[in-house]
């Protein structure tokens, strides 16, 4: 019996952390979930900042962006953002929108001006045993070439910067249903894998 002890304690570990992840799949962010939120406050986040449209132009990637692109992909056919050889692998996505500066703009309002309300206090929010992501906002320099990305996962509201440690804005909870309703507001249709 002594023998079976750590192979209940594993199993026990193994069910706990598989439960996590299971719950962690339908943390969705469907329209319902802000619905009831009053629009400058977004589950712990509020429009605080107070950065024009140029200021935000000037951030990070925007800064040097030629050209900027709202991508979706199914995580069945890539893992992460199809970005082969410094280029979009067009034949991965299900969406792909090239920005207007008005939707740059709204974007940027979203990412650098929506923080954590006043009311939130220290928050941090991850569901680290899930990272699936879906979707990215691709920045290319003018051939093109991709010179960076965020890259989102709206079931686990985490992200990715590409390079590594990019501003992406300060990431309150409710900002992940910012961005989704940003990205539905522009055209993109695919948030789901169909089996799901």
């Amino acid at each position: 019996m002594k023998n079976l002890f750590p192979t209940f304690v594993y199993l026990f570990f193994a069910i706990v952390i598989a439960w996590g992840c299971i719950s962690a799949k339908f943390k969705t962010t469907d329209k319902t979930i802000a619905e009831n939120i009053s629009p400058d406050n977004w589950y712990d986040c509020e429009l605080n900042g107070n950065l024009s449209p140029e200021e935000r132009r000037n951030i990070s990637l925007f800064k040097i962006a030629k050209k900027i692109k709202v991508v979706s992909f199914s995580r069945k056919v890539v893992s992460a953002t199809p970005i082969h050889h410094n280029q979009i692998a067009s034949k991965y996505l299900k969406d792909e929108i090239t920005l207007t500066a008005d939707q740059i703009d709204r974007l940027t309002e979203v990412l650098y001006n929506y923080n954590y309300s006043k009311d939130a206090g220290s928050i941090s929010f991850t569901d680290g045993c899930c990272y699936y992501p879906r979707h990215a906002i691709v920045f290319l320099n003018s051939n093109n070439k991709t010179i960076g990305y965020f890259e989102f996962c709206f079931e686990c509201r985490e992200y990715q910067t590409l390079p590594y440690g990019e501003n992406a804005g300060v990431f309150c909870p409710g900002k992940y249903e910012l961005i989704h309703r940003f990205f539905e507001s522009i055209g993109v249709t695919f948030f789901r894998e169909e089996a799901e």
